[in-house]
């Protein structure tokens, strides 16, 4: 700061010279700066809405699974109606305790809940229709859930017992049309003559990993923010628009003994800010590790 003092005392530069020079400076910055953010911020949209597109082509095949373990949910399932009945009633009474012990007593309860996620987001969001982007975080638990489907029925024997393998033989022509509708959308390429448990499982394995998972991914990408680096080259920007541009315009217009700390300020934001941006440049651009 002191050396600033001292050239600038001793140059007989005129502060409106000056102040046009900075002015010019940061004009000239401040555009090329811009046209460089306009450009990255477009290239970020531009790569989430190809993402986007992305993600919506695994929706059709993943709205399908969702509506078919909906169905299969409905269905008379479960045998040990008498448990399932008390663990409605724990989740009512949001008792965590009793909710525990059940769950440690009757281990089928994981598969009930697991059922119970899906189709119960599914319910809600389809008569809502409020859902239109399935977070990371959401896919996520969706994974576990369908992984836990497909894992009880082909790597347990005493989860199957607890199940009516039967329920699918008591629904009407209707349902199971729409059944076997959902499951030849899903297209896993598995071959079936009648809807089993057996089969719900090998779908839930292969949505899992043929679409949750590939899904899964697009969504992180598509939820990363913007380079913090761009935000930062922003507001250095903006300082530089402010003390670069604004203020050496009201000083010119007006006259103050202060002119010569304005000059100082502004020249020192302007020499500290342009510093940052090509340190941010090169971080960004990968030449600054």
């Amino acid at each position: 700061m002191a050396l600033i003092i001292r050239i600038l005392q001793r140059s007989n530069m005129e502060f409106p010279t000056l102040f046009g020079s900075v002015i010019t400076s940061a004009s000239i910055l401040v555009s090329v700066g811009l046209g460089f953010l306009i450009f990255e911020y477009t290239r970020y949209q531009n790569r989430k809405i190809d993402f986007l597109y992305q993600m919506r082509s695994f929706y059709p095949k993943f709205d399908a699974f969702r509506e078919l373990i909906y169905q299969v949910f409905q269905t008379d399932l479960w045998k040990n109606k008498d448990v399932v009945k008390k663990y409605k009633a724990s989740v009512q009474k949001c008792n965590e305790g009793e909710i525990k012990e059940l769950i440690k007593e009757n281990e089928f309860l994981k598969l009930y809940r697991s059922y119970l996620y899906i189709s119960d987001k599914y319910s809600k969001e389809v008569f809502s229709e409020a859902k239109s982007i399935y977070s990371y975080k959401e896919l996520n638990i969706y994974k576990k859930n369908a992984n836990y489907i497909w894992y009880a029925i082909n790597c347990r024997t005493d989860f199957k017992i607890e199940m009516n393998d039967n329920c699918f033989k008591d629904i009407d022509d209707f349902t199971l049309k729409k059944m076997k509708k959902n499951i030849n959308k899903i297209g896993t390429g598995i071959t079936y003559n009648n809807i089993t448990l057996d089969l719900i499982a090998d779908i839930s394995g292969e949505i899992e990993v043929t679409v949750i998972n590939p899904l899964a991914d697009l969504t992180y990408s598509y939820e990363q923010p913007i380079d913090p680096i761009i935000k930062k080259l922003f507001a250095i920007l903006a300082l530089v628009l402010i003390f670069g541009v604004i203020f050496p315009l009201i000083f010119l217009l007006i006259s103050s003994t202060i002119t010569l700390y304005v000059a100082i300020t502004a020249v020192s934001v302007m020499i500290i800010c342009l510093l940052l941006m090509v340190f941010l440049t090169g971080e960004y651009l990968g030449i600054i590790p």
